[in-house]
């Protein structure tokens, strides 16, 4: 189930002012990016491996590089979100889940921030 909301971005994004909520609206577009990058490698490692079809665009190790870049500049902005002023403020008024979630979320690419440097670098993807 989603929820879809409509406003007048310069009203809800206080017209650019606030690093929290341009940096939530960067980390909204880099989650879909990501999402769409991992639903085409999926489809095209299927294609690939399962079905035995010889990747003759590349498509498997360019979707796989994307999401890799995509994952570090997510991890990026969610590090530096959480650094923020404004974030340590609206963070008293999170539920228990969302703080759950971006804790999470956070330190999971905190343990493995060296191997996603790693594999975007040995892949080529910088």
């Amino acid at each position: 189930m989603s929820i879809a909301r409509c406003g007048n971005l310069r009203a809800i994004f206080e017209a650019g002012e606030s690093e929290l909520l341009n940096g939530i609206a960067r980390l909204a577009i880099l989650y879909e990016d990501l999402r769409l990058e991992m639903n085409e490698l999926r489809s095209a490692y299927d294609c690939v491996i399962q079905q035995q079809k010889e990747d003759v665009d590349g498509r498997v190790l360019y979707f796989l590089r994307r999401a890799i870049a995509t994952l570090q500049e997510f991890g990026s902005c969610l590090n530096v979100i959480r650094m923020k002023k404004e974030f340590k403020l609206a963070s008293a008024g999170m539920t228990s889940m969302d703080a759950q979630l971006i804790e999470g979320a956070d330190k999971f690419i905190q343990q493995n921030w060296t191997r996603i440097k790693d594999l975007r670098n040995d892949l080529a993807g910088h």
